[in-house]
């Protein structure tokens, strides 16, 4: 299992697309530096949620897992939200919106994403993994990263555990 700071660096991602909108718009608004300086972030945390995911695979202990259920998780939803809540605010910079639409937009926006959004890393997808809940034969409810489409519990191969309660096939 990963560190607690490896964690949080793992869960950063989750500000990617928000960020990347931000340097775009930054961009746009004649502001280059702000906007230079906040897309490096975004490419610098997607080469860190690589890496994790790299080391991971390689260096974690590698186990078996019996799974009851398995289940993909509602991943089209997250994407959705998470495109939703990030160009919003975009298009209102482009637009012109008066300004009371632009904030009202960005409220639905996020609300979506908060609303939808069941704690994924949304960058994994970037990578071709997909998220499945999974419920254990002990009776815990874990989550699974895995980049073939997993139909049926038995076919669940060799795994590492990278949190607590997240695994990921290898």
């Amino acid at each position: 299992m990963l560190s607690k700071f490896v964690h949080f660096l793992y869960k950063s991602s989750i500000t990617v697309p928000y960020i990347f909108v931000l340097g775009i718009w930054q961009l746009i608004t004649k502001n280059k530096l702000s906007g230079i300086l906040l897309l490096v972030f975004v490419v610098l945390n997607i080469l860190i949620q690589r890496l994790i995911l790299r080391y991971a695979k390689h260096n974690l202990v590698q186990q078996d897992i019996k799974a009851t259920n398995v289940q993909k998780s509602n991943s089209f939803n997250e994407i959705i939200s998470i495109i939703i809540s990030s160009v919003l605010p975009l298009i209102g910079s482009i637009v012109n919106l008066p300004s009371i639409i632009f904030w009202l937009a960005l409220l639905i926006g996020s609300l979506i994403f908060v609303l939808l959004y069941t704690n994924d890393n949304p960058i994994v997808f970037i990578f071709g993994y997909t998220y499945y809940s999974i419920n254990t034969e002990q009776g815990v409810d874990m989550k699974l990263i895995s980049k073939r489409n997993i139909r049926n519990k038995n076919k669940i191969g060799k795994v590492v555990r990278i949190f607590e309660f997240v695994l990921m096939e290898v």
